[in-house]
């Protein structure tokens, strides 16, 4: 991060320089020696009433010259400094408020580069129109290039088909099964795991937790956020209901060592996953123990009765893979 406020300071101070000479007034560096010397000279053979009757009309000149200077209007020097001033200001504490998000660096370089076409606009204006209205018109093709901005993303969403009812429903239910299993997860809840997931995916995440624990770690996650989800399959086959969908979220994931300090990954801020997820769910199985013939309900892992473990994918929905997508 300082690497980066030092790159955008150098690259001001920079703009700043190459401004300079085109903002600097050198007329006000001219020195006409030769005028007040002839004017001496020339008044010298004139006589005393003349120079006093020249006198005050040339004084009320020069004072009212310099009222309507100081006071009405700017020089185009004075006037290009203080738009150049007033856009770097401005947009200085835009980008110090993006290094201080609390977002990940990724997302932090994709807001730098989004007020560039503003900056340019603003120091365009600044620099060819030599009058304080520059700043207005700036501010008015600012505004104009944020709603073609505007404009352009309503039309992406408006072209995105929103999910019926039924399909946010089943969605819903998906980000219910996806939010317990990494609850389960976090937890070393293995009994709760296996009610939610398939047997393969079981035996993987098992494993994969075994290995947390001989080395200690623990991998927090919390503060989930769901985004949107869209089912891009759901069919049924031998018996078996099939659904796929992309799914967004945004959460905290970070893993923390035996002391409870993070040995991998960041507490200050969500990071948001886009994953590929598949459920399976047997809508054929009739919910019966295998061993002693009992009914068992969607949610029962073991038989209420004999104890025996069910390992099938009965009718309840249950995660079968998982996907990362893209991160960020």
């Amino acid at each position: 991060m300082k690497k980066n406020i030092l790159l955008i300071s150098l690259a001001i101070i920079f703009l700043g320089v190459l401004c300079y000479d085109y903002v600097t007034d050198y007329s006000s560096l001219a020195m006409d020696s030769g005028f007040d010397t002839s004017y001496s000279s020339e008044s010298s053979g004139s006589s005393s009433s003349d120079s006093d009757y020249d006198r005050p009309s040339y004084s009320y000149q020069s004072d009212n010259s310099n009222n309507r200077t100081d006071y009405v209007n700017l020089n185009p020097k004075q006037a290009r400094l203080f738009a150049l001033w007033m856009t770097f200001f401005f947009f200085s504490i835009i980008y110090l408020w993006i290094l201080f998000l609390k977002e990940s660096w990724a997302k932090k370089k994709k807001y730098l580069l989004r007020p560039l076409p503003f900056l340019g606009v603003w120091i365009l204006c600044s620099l060819v129109i030599p009058h304080m209205i520059s700043l207005v018109v700036a501010l008015i093709l600012t505004i104009i290039i944020f709603l073609v901005y505007a404009i352009k993303k309503q039309k992406i969403m408006t072209n995105q088909t929103k999910p019926s009812k039924e399909e946010q429903a089943l969605i819903d239910e998906c980000y219910k099964i996806f939010y317990d299993v990494q609850m389960a997860w976090m937890n070393f809840d293995y009994d709760k795991m296996r009610e939610l997931v398939t047997d393969e995916l079981f035996n993987q995440y098992q494993n994969q937790l075994k290995q947390l624990e001989i080395v200690g770690e623990k991998n927090i996650m919390k503060g989930f956020r769901y985004l949107n989800g869209e089912i891009i399959r759901n069919r049924k086959t031998n018996g078996k209901r099939i659904i796929s969908l992309i799914m967004k979220v945004k959460f905290y994931d970070y893993i923390i060592n035996q002391e409870g300090k993070i040995v991998r990954g960041k507490d200050k801020f969500r990071v948001k996953m886009t994953y590929k997820l598949n459920f399976i769910a047997d809508e054929g199985a009739t919910n019966i123990c295998p061993n002693c013939g009992s009914h068992l309900t969607d949610s029962m892992s073991k038989c209420p009765h004999c104890n025996t473990i069910i390992h099938s994918t009965r009718k309840a929905l249950k995660l079968s893979s998982k996907k990362v997508i893209d991160q960020s």
